[in-house]
C-alpha cells in the first residue's frame, strides 16, 4: 500500500529549543493506519506531529503525503486534520455553528493578537494568512466576545448534522463549549477536524486530561473512524491508549523511532531497554547476571562460578510473569525470598519481593493467598524462562537467540535441583 507520508528528518528543530529534537527520523505510514507514536516527555512527539502538519519547519529532509512534497506548503494547505491536546473552538458559538464554519479565512475572525493563531486556524480549518488586523480582544480563547456579528462568516453546510451525529453531538447542537464535558469538547474537535474532509487525522493526546468514562467513550469514536478508513497518527505517553487504538506503535526515543511494530509484537519482543521500559505497568524490571544470581542465593562457588556469569547481559523480567507461590510450580527458574507487602488494584495484587538486599515486583491474581502474607513472611517466585528478556548491558539492544544465555546458565544450575533455590533450563530461541 502507498504511504501516505514520509518523515526523513536529519535536524528537526523546535524553534523554542537550542538542541535538535528530531534526528535522522524516517517514518512511512500506509493508507489507512492507525500509528500510535509513543514516548516520555520531552521525546519530540508533538515536535514530530507539529512538522507533519507545517506548524514548524525541519532544518533538513521533508515530508510528504501521497507522494507529494508538503514540505513548505503552509498549515491549511496540507492534506491534514490536528486536533490539540486542548482541542480547538470558540466560546460563544454553539456546536452546530462550529460545524458550519467557513473553511477559508474570513477577516471577521478575530484570531489576530493571540499567540495560537495558527494552530486555531489549522484546528478550525481556516486560512491564517488572510486574517485581518482584528482587535486583540477578540481573541476566540476564553474572551468571551463575539468577533464577528450573527451570520457573518458562516455558511449553512447541509451535512453539518451528519457531522453531529457522527460524534454524538446532535442533541448538544445549541450548546456552546462552556455547557460541554470534557468529552464533549474533544468530540467538537474531532468532529471539526473530520468536517474538513482531510486525508489524515492527527492527534495530540486527546484523552490526556479526561476523565477514565470519557476516554472510553472517545476511544470507541476513534476506533469507528479508523474503521471507516481514515489514516490517524496519534501521540500519546501511555502505552494503554497506544495498545488499545492503534494497529501499529512507534516507540520515539532520544529523537528517533526505537521501534514500530503491532502492538503484541512490540510487547512480546521489545529490540531495547528504553522500548521494555515504556511499555506495561508496573514496567519490565531490570536484572543483572550477578543479581539475578544474588537474588536467588546461588552465589556459591561449587555451584556457580562467577566466571560462567554470561558477560555483558541484562535481564528483563515483567512483574506479572513471576509466579508468587504458586500452588503447581513450573519447571524453571524457582526463587526464595520474603514479601516486603503490597497494593490491591483492579483485581491484582502488586507487591515487593526481597531477596539479599534486591527487590522486585510482582503482580499476582491469587487474592485471596496473598491476603495472607505478612511482611517479612517467606515466598517462592517462579519464573518460567522463556519470559525473561535478554538485552546488551552497555547498547540496550535486545540480544536475540537468548537460550544460548539459559543453556550456559542450565549447565551450572541444574545440581541446585533439590535445594529449593533455582534452576535454569534451555528452552527454544526467544
Amino acid at each position: 500500500m502507498r504511504p501516505w507520508g514520509k518523515k526523513r528528518s536529519a535536524r528537526n528543530t523546535d524553534p523554542h529549543s537550542d538542541g535538535c529534537v528530531l534526528k535522522n527520523l524516517r517514518l512511512e505510514v500506509p493508507r489507512g493506519d492507525f500509528l500510535a507514536i509513543l514516548g516520555s516527555s520531552g521525546a519530540g512527539k508533538t515536535t514530530l506531529l507539529r512538522a507533519i502538519a507545517g506548524l514548524l519547519q525541519p532544518s533538513s529532509g521533508e515530508i510528504r503525503i501521497d507522494g507529494e512534497n508538503q514540505t513548505r506548503k503552509p498549515p491549511h494547505l496540507r492534506d491534514v486534520a490536528y486536533v490539540f491536546q486542548s482541542g480547538g473552538w470558540y466560546d460563544h458559538l454553539t456546536v452546530r455553528q462550529h460545524f458550519q464554519l467557513k473553511s477559508s479565512g474570513p477577516e471577521q475572525l478575530g484570531l489576530a493578537g493571540s499567540k495560537n493563531t495558527e494552530p486555531m486556524a489549522l484546528a478550525m480549518g481556516l486560512d491564517s494568512s488572510t486574517i485581518g488586523p482584528i482587535a486583540p480582544e477578540a481573541s476566540a480563547y476564553g474572551s468571551g466576545k463575539k468577533p464577528f456579528s450573527s451570520g457573518q462568516g458562516f455558511v449553512q453546510h447541509q451535512d453539518a448534522d451528519d457531522w453531529m451525529d457522527r460524534v454524538g453531538l446532535t442533541e448538544l447542537a445549541d450548546q456552546t463549549p462552556g455547557q460541554l464535558s470534557g468529552g464533549q469538547l474533544q468530540r467538537l474537535a474531532i468532529g471539526r477536524a473530520l468536517a474538513r474532509r482531510k486525508s489524515v487525522l492527527l492527534l495530540d493526546e486527546p484523552l490526556s486530561q479526561l476523565d477514565e468514562p470519557s476516554c472510553v467513550e472517545l476511544r470507541r469514536l476513534l476506533k469507528k473512524i479508523h474503521s471507516d478508513g481514515m489514516t490517524i497518527v496519534y501521540v500519546t505517553h501511555n502505552h494503554q491508549d497506544a495498545f488499545l487504538l492503534a494497529s501499529r506503535v512507534a516507540v520515539l526515543d532520544e529523537g528517533g523511532i526505537r521501534q514500530i511494530a503491532s502492538p503484541r509484537e512490540i510487547y512480546d519482543r521489545p529490540n531495547h531497554v528504553s522500548v521494555a521500559k515504556s511499555l506495561g505497568f508496573p514496567a519490565m524490571e531490570f536484572l543483572t547476571a550477578k543479581e539475578l544470581v544474588d537474588f536467588a542465593a546461588l552465589g556459591h562457588e561449587e555451584l556457580l562460578g562467577r566466571s560462567n556469569l554470561p558477560p555483558g547481559v541484562t535481564f528483563g523480567i515483567r512483574p506479572r510473569d513471576w509466579q508468587l507461590n504458586p500452588i503447581a510450580p513450573i519447571h524453571g527458574i524457582v526463587l526464595n525470598g520474603k514479601w516486603a507487602g503490597g497494593t490491591f488494584l483492579d483485581g491484582h495484587w502488586l507487591g515487593r519481593v526481597v531477596s539479599n538486599g534486591i527487590a522486585v515486583s510482582v503482580v499476582s491474581d491469587a487474592c485471596e493467598r496473598v491476603e495472607k502474607l505478612s511482611i517479612g513472611d517467606p515466598v517462592t517466585l517462579h519464573l518460567d524462562p522463556r519470559n525473561l528478556h535478554c538485552f546488551d548491558e552497555t547498547t540496550g539492544n535486545r540480544i536475540h537467540g537468548s537460550s544460548v544465555v539459559l543453556v550456559a546458565y542450565a549447565s551450572s544450575l541444574r545440581s541446585t535441583e533439590n535445594t529449593g533455590y533455582g534452576k535454569l533450563e534451555a528452552y527454544p530461541t526467544l
